[in-house]
């Protein structure tokens, strides 16, 4: 981070120091023992706006580190430090926050990545989200989910896409990234925006001009490719808007096919073309029709033979806080533990769903230490457990706990199973238990699941 740019740099680097300012600001710290992050003034808590504490400076010194606000005894937050200097919005925060089981040191993570790690990808949508938002008023958002559903080519709706965001090759966006390029229009020498080359030159307006599209093409002058394909959304049927957009891909093609010096259609052939081909493929669309896959029902499975299944959720509940349920199971279907929790933290879903997982590890160990199936029905945080590498973020913590202690003991694995197989847990994740405890059902299961279990056996429940 303290590089400087030099005296004559390469395009990477200088896109790598083009972007350092958005690095620096979205590096955040991801609380390990809290001995490095001071309180007050560093970026330390993920689900805040810009990472830090809201409240005033209170009791704490101003240097204060964050190691003063954790019981590294229980490995909890000390809920009277908490009280004592935070809001309610803060504290409900740094609640959400893991501390790790084992002491670690604190690190530094990228805080706008699900993983947290920076990448192109993650750098561009935060840059262009701030840019948005700086347009205040002005900035209108593309309704992209009905453009994404409008009956066009997969080409096409790809071409759709880099027009609404901008990013076609044309003259103008290659010279900002290749220096050497020319953005002057090929037809008359302007400077070669996406605007100008698919409406505004000379040439484009000799195409559309005697169309029937005419007027819609007229009344976007002026104005740029997101505030015209926004107010063609809000003024045209569906119909109209797929019929636009082909004519300004015909127009694309047709000025590529001019560039590179492919063969060429007459000016008054582009739009016809464009109407003849998006008939043949509506009419396509019609014939055949979209596929079906008929959709597989999710039921509860019994497990293998010397085998435990158990069932994982967890739950938000009406009253505040997070409550996580278990159901374990042999292959006959009989349950060997149930147990549910419920607790003040107001986790989002997916750090909730590795809670109830790793707090399910302990109760399988101390009360069915047998080779175990889990079955959670969060997908994302299954396919984050089937992932090579580290997380860097908060849920990283618990996933590299729920690993440790799986791989310590040899004998339990994990899979995603939809929610129709994972009824009975959610069930229990939804019991009114004394807060922060959890309350066990061994051998028998509890009565108000016992029509789930009965479902789940196809009627029959085993004895």
């Amino acid at each position: 981070m303290e590089a400087e740019l030099g005296s004559n740099p390469s395009y990477i680097w200088r896109s790598i120091m083009a972007a350092k300012p958005l690095m620096k600001e979205g590096l955040r710290w991801r609380v390990g023992n809290g001995e490095q992050v001071r309180v007050w003034w560093d970026k330390w808590i993920p689900s805040s706006p810009n990472f830090q504490v809201e409240s005033p400076v209170a009791n704490l010194g101003l240097q204060a580190k964050v190691a003063e606000l954790i019981d590294h005894n229980t490995r909890s937050w000390k809920s009277n430090v908490l009280q004592a200097n935070f809001n309610p919005q803060d504290r409900r925060r740094i609640n959400q926050i893991p501390i790790p089981r084992v002491q670690e040191s604190d690190v530094r993570v990228w805080g706008w990545d699900k993983l947290g790690n920076y990448s192109v990808k993650s750098g561009y949508h935060v840059w262009r989200k701030k840019k948005l938002e700086g347009l205040g008023e002005r900035y209108i958002p593309v309704d992209w989910k009905r453009l994404w559903q409008l009956q066009l080519p997969p080409k096409v709706r790809v071409f759709l896409w880099k027009w609404g965001s901008n990013i076609l090759p044309t003259g103008a966006n290659l010279s900002k990234r290749i220096r050497e390029a020319c953005d002057e229009c090929p037809f008359c020498g302007l400077r070669e925006t996406q605007e100008h080359i698919l409406r505004d030159c000379d040439w484009a307006g000799r195409i559309w001009r005697p169309s029937a599209l005419g007027t819609l093409f007229a009344e976007g002058a002026e104005k740029s490719s997101e505030e015209w394909l926004c107010d063609l959304i809000g003024k045209v049927s569906d119909d109209e808007l797929c019929s636009v957009v082909m004519a300004l891909w015909f127009i694309w093609k047709e000025r590529n096919n001019q560039y590179f010096n492919n063969p060429k259609m007459e000016e008054n052939e582009v739009m016809a073309r464009a109407e003849a081909y998006l008939d043949e493929f509506r009419l396509g669309v019609a014939v055949e029709g979209p596929a079906r896959v008929p959709r597989r029902e999710v039921r509860w499975e019994k497990p293998e033979r010397n085998l435990l299944k158990a069932n994982v959720d967890a739950s938000k509940l009406k009253e505040g806080g997070t409550g996580l349920g278990l159901v374990v199971r042999d292959e006959e279907g009989r349950v060997a533990l149930a147990a549910a929790r419920r607790t003040r933290v107001d986790w989002e879903p997916e750090m909730a769903e590795a809670h109830a997982i790793l707090w399910a590890l302990d109760l399988l160990q101390t009360h069915a230490p047998r080779p175990t199936l889990i079955e959670s029905d969060c997908k994302s945080l299954i396919q984050k457990l089937d992932r090579q590498g580290n997380i860097e973020t908060e849920l990283g913590v618990i996933v590299k706990e729920i690993r440790e202690k799986c791989s310590e003991r040899g004998d339990v694995c994990w899979r995603f199973w939809g929610r129709g197989g994972n009824a009975a847990a959610h069930e229990m994740a939804r019991v009114k238990c004394r807060w922060e405890e959890t309350e066990l059902w061994l051998g028998s299961p509890p009565i108000f699941i016992l029509n789930v279990l009965e479902r789940d056996c196809n009627g029959t429940l085993p004895v």
